[in-house]
């Protein structure tokens, strides 16, 4: 090791030693290695994080903060804090409900699958004869056929 460092040591351009004597409090420490996102409240003062709602709790009025940005950070634990202008913003969390499924007993099963599979396999929308989408695609076939009946197209592109 000795001689590695004979051969290969650099003096430092700045003598001054950079690192850092004491590490943050542990808050600052905990902000500073947890996942962060930025989010806009509502103006309910809600956002939505990871199928969540938060609603942010105001002693006053809200107004000052409808559309305001919020620093959503969540730490390794799953804690999530909230955080405007450097400070943390009190809330109360609401967890999105999930569509619940329809109980049938096991006579209108069978009937209940069908209606299903009807769904489904339903005919596709046909649009309307004069759509705006057709009318234009007609339009471009007439205008071809055009071509063709006067001779502008090259043979290849024909048939």
């Amino acid at each position: 090791m000795e001689d590695y460092n004979r051969r290969f040591a650099v003096e430092p351009k700045n003598p001054t030693d950079s690192h850092q004597r004491e590490l943050p409090d542990d808050e600052t420490l905990d902000l500073i290695l947890s996942y962060q996102e930025t989010r806009q409240l509502s103006k309910n003062l809600e956002l939505s994080y990871y199928n969540t709602i938060y609603q942010i709790q105001t002693g006053q009025r809200g107004y000052r903060l409808r559309r305001a940005r919020v620093l959503v950070s969540e730490n390794s634990e799953g804690q999530v804090t909230l955080w405007r202008q450097g400070k943390k913003l009190p809330y109360t969390t609401h967890v999105k409900q999930k569509r619940r499924t329809e109980i049938v007993g096991s006579k209108e099963k069978d009937v209940k699958v069908d209606e299903a599979i009807k769904i489904r396999q339903g005919v596709a929308a046909k649009p309307a004869a004069d759509h705006p989408w057709k009318r234009a695609a007609m339009a471009g076939i007439a205008r071809r056929d055009r071509r063709i009946s006067k001779g502008f197209l090259p043979s290849r592109l024909v048939g």
